[in-house]
């Protein structure tokens, strides 16, 4: 029994000491080549960054020119010095149009004061700060409702306005604006021309600055370039017409601005046949209480071979020609009742 129990002893002892040597040299082995560490994931779990330590953020590089190749600014690229662009700005029952050559810009009318943001806004999309010709056509507040602003916040080389008196206070607010900045009105004859760019410019009216009616106190010009005409006719009614016919003057125009949205007391068949148009744009709000444009108008014109076009329904009409070609374009605006 005893010498049993010695053997197991022995083999106890012997068992520690295989135990502490090979502890031993795992130990030593560790030491001199470390083992690569892996994250066991269970299908369960997802790892995610740290993202307790803060990201270095590398800058984006920047591009530098040298003084002498630093871009500049030339001209706006959406304004051709060769093309002549008449736009027709929807600025509801009301007239606006902006007439563009070679620079230069001519802006008829701008509708009622509530529309100056849409006129600024498409001055500003041409990059226009400056106006070489500012027409009033004549009083009435859907014409010049947000001049006074016009002459406030642009450089106004030129104004053209009819001879006439008229108490409003939208007027009168617009004759203290060209006061304040010192600008002189003029009211040109009949024949008087002067040039947008290349496109010659020949007011044709008032030709009687006594009419009982403002309306018929209105400008009237044409404006020529090349192939190209177009009558602009304010709101005259059918005694303007009659004298304007009775001047011998040329008449005969690629467009008109249909006189006075297209009413009944504007148009009379024998001004239309002297314009002999191919376009009649009428300028006319929707669901105006005038009923405009008045639809045996429509008709005369069309009969007359004229496309009719409304900003009620098409909005800012444009027309574009290098004096041979002619496109004509169509532009729905919201965000302006």
């Amino acid at each position: 029994m005893r010498g049993l129990l010695l053997k197991r002893k022995f083999f106890f002892i012997l068992a520690i000491l295989l135990c502490m040597f090979v502890t031993g040299c795992l130990g030593d082995f560790a030491t001199d080549a470390p083992l690569a560490v892996t994250q066991t994931v269970t299908p369960t779990e997802t790892v995610r960054p740290d993202t307790s330590a803060p990201v270095k953020e590398t800058p984006s590089p920047e591009t530098t020119f040298p003084p002498e190749e630093t871009p500049q600014p030339t001209s706006n690229p959406n304004i051709n010095d060769d093309l002549l662009t008449v736009r027709f700005i929807d600025v509801g029952q009301g007239d606006c149009i902006l007439v563009r050559m070679g620079g230069e810009t001519m802006l008829i009318d701008c509708g009622e004061k509530k529309f100056y943001g849409r006129v600024a806004d498409a001055l500003a999309g041409l990059g226009i700060t400056e106006i070489d010709h500012l027409v009033a056509t004549h009083p009435h507040s859907d014409h010049i409702g947000g001049m006074e602003d016009i002459v406030k916040n642009y450089e106004i080389n030129n104004i053209y306005m009819p001879k006439i008196e008229h108490d409003t206070r939208t007027y009168e607010n617009l004759l203290d604006a060209i006061e304040a900045k010192g600008l002189m009105i003029d009211a040109p004859a009949p024949g008087t021309v002067i040039y947008v760019g290349g496109a010659a410019v020949t007011f044709l009216g008032p030709v009687n600055p006594l009419y009982k009616e403002i309306n018929d106190n209105s400008i009237v010009l044409r404006i020529e370039y090349g192939n190209f005409s177009c009558l602009i006719t304010g709101d005259i009614m059918a005694a303007a017409e009659k004298d304007i016919l009775a001047q011998g003057l040329q008449l005969q125009s690629t467009v008109i601005k249909a006189p006075h949205h297209g009413s009944s007391s504007s148009s009379s068949q024998s001004f239309v046949d002297a314009v002999a148009p191919e376009y009649a744009v009428i300028l006319v709000g929707a669901g105006n209480s005038y009923n405009h444009p008045n639809e045996e108008v429509v008709q005369r014109y069309r009969q007359a071979g004229a496309e009719v076009l409304t900003t009620r329904d098409s909005g800012d009409i444009s027309f574009i020609t290098d004096g041979t070609y002619l496109t004509v374009s169509t532009e729905k605006s919201v965000g302006y009742d």
